[in-house]
């Protein structure tokens, strides 16, 4: 297995890339993994500084984060967050 840290515009795209929709004859969307194990992290924000200041308003980072452990996937390269980050937020077990 492999394990991808990645980072997409928004929640749109990531949910367009990591899974298939599919639509029932009552308009209901399902979706459907196409990986095999996805974790969305959401927004994410820049660590506080140390000693937090008062007040301290909290700055979210640009795109919308995922991780991703599945086999090999070479079309998830072009989202890889470069460099990742020297201390994850979230990994696997």
């Amino acid at each position: 297995m492999t394990d991808y840290m990645l980072r997409f515009a928004d929640e749109a795209e990531a949910t367009a890339i990591l899974y298939t929709s599919t639509e029932d004859d009552e308009g209901q969307v399902t979706l459907t993994p196409n990986y095999y194990a996805i974790d969305t992290l959401g927004t994410l924000y820049e660590r506080p500084p140390e000693p937090l200041p008062e007040p301290y308003d909290p700055v979210p980072l640009d795109g919308w984060y995922v991780n991703v452990r599945t086999p090999e996937a070479p079309e998830l390269d072009a989202y890889i967050v470069d460099p990742g980050p020297a201390v994850p937020r979230r990994v696997w077990c």
